[in-house]
């Protein structure tokens, strides 16, 4: 469920802070005037009118009626200085609702909702490391809750207290979210294959992106250049990580 919509409305540029952003409430009171140039994409934009709002997510809506893309630099996103940007606070936070820590109906585990929006995105990230860890035969690790203030969510209380055994279902990148998967240095190219599923995407299909010989023709090509005795294990890796853009590297190792 969303609330009502707020208007972000950009005020002339002063002096050398260029373009200002005034936020307006819905009601037209200025909850805060500050420099576009203060964030680098959509997304920490929208992050800290989320806040304003005291909502755990937001939208921004140009004036288009198109919603801008969070991964997108300020510079690219299209805005210019006397444009109006429409903010819609969501009471739903994809990345929370993954990890157990927001129910459906919109309830926090924790009432700090920047101390939990930060226990968040570090779980997201240790889960992500964890499935580009796994090799073919491997077992399933086990990843332990570390944050200090916000209690371990279901999902970290299944096998003991503060722990959470993986699996192949295990979800570990939110819906929404960009993904970038880079390929394998080897094959020449440098083009990155981008992903954004609304659902959440599990140990499996990030597995199968690293290792599937349908994501990953250059395999094949590798395979045959295999010394005899030589073995060739696929590899998938996290190059960065932030709240609405995370890139991954393929790539391999060979081995006797």
């Amino acid at each position: 469920g969303s609330s009502p919509s707020q208007n972000v409305k950009k005020a002339p540029g002063c002096g050398r802070c260029g373009p200002m952003v005034r936020v307006l409430s819905f009601s037209g009171h200025i909850l805060q005037t500050l420099p576009l140039t203060k964030f680098g994409s959509v997304g920490d934009f929208a992050s800290h009118v989320a806040a304003l709002l005291n909502a755990p997510n937001c939208s921004l809506v140009g004036k288009s009626g198109v919603k801008l893309q969070e991964h997108l630099p300020i510079e690219e996103s299209g805005l210019n200085e006397e444009d109006e940007v429409t903010a819609v606070a969501e009471t739903l936070d994809p990345l929370l609702q993954m990890l157990e820590l927001q129910d459906a109906d919109g309830t926090l585990s924790w009432d700090n909702l920047q101390e939990l929006q930060d226990a968040a995105l570090r779980t997201e990230q240790s889960l992500l490391a964890c499935a580009c860890s796994i090799g073919d035969g491997d077992g399933m690790p086990r990843l332990e809750w570390l944050d200090k203030r916000v209690p371990p969510p279901p999902m970290f209380c299944e096998d003991g207290p503060s722990y959470c055994t993986l699996s192949l279902d295990t979800p570990v990148i939110h819906g929404g979210a960009r993904v970038l998967v880079f390929p394998d240095p080897s094959s020449g190219s440098r083009a990155a294959k981008v992903y954004c599923q609304e659902t959440s995407m599990t140990i499996r299909e990030v597995l199968r992106l690293g290792h599937s010989r349908h994501s990953r023709p250059d395999l094949e090509l590798l395979q045959g250049d295999l010394r005899p005795g030589e073995v060739l294990k696929p590899t998938i890796s996290v190059t960065s990580h932030s709240r609405h853009e995370i890139c991954l590297q393929l790539g391999h190792v060979r081995y006797a």
